[in-house]
């Protein structure tokens, strides 16, 4: 899914938008996490779990050494 097609623009946009102003304020990062992350995996899945466990590493090392 790219953020010029029909898809993104037309279905995942707009339900995005108004789940976010539904949603409680202390949900609503939970949401975009969430929602970022279908937008990635629906678009290259092998690109999430890269980045997830390259961002576990990088923090793993900043925080806990």
């Amino acid at each position: 899914m790219l953020f010029t097609s029909i898809s993104f623009l037309y279905y995942f946009l707009p339900s995005l938008i108004i789940i976010y102003f539904i949603t409680p304020k202390k949900y609503k990062n939970i949401i975009l996490l969430i929602a970022s992350l279908f937008f990635y995996l629906y678009g290259e899945p092998k690109y999430v779990f890269f980045n997830d466990c390259r961002n576990y590493y990088c923090l793993y090392r900043r925080y806990f050494n």
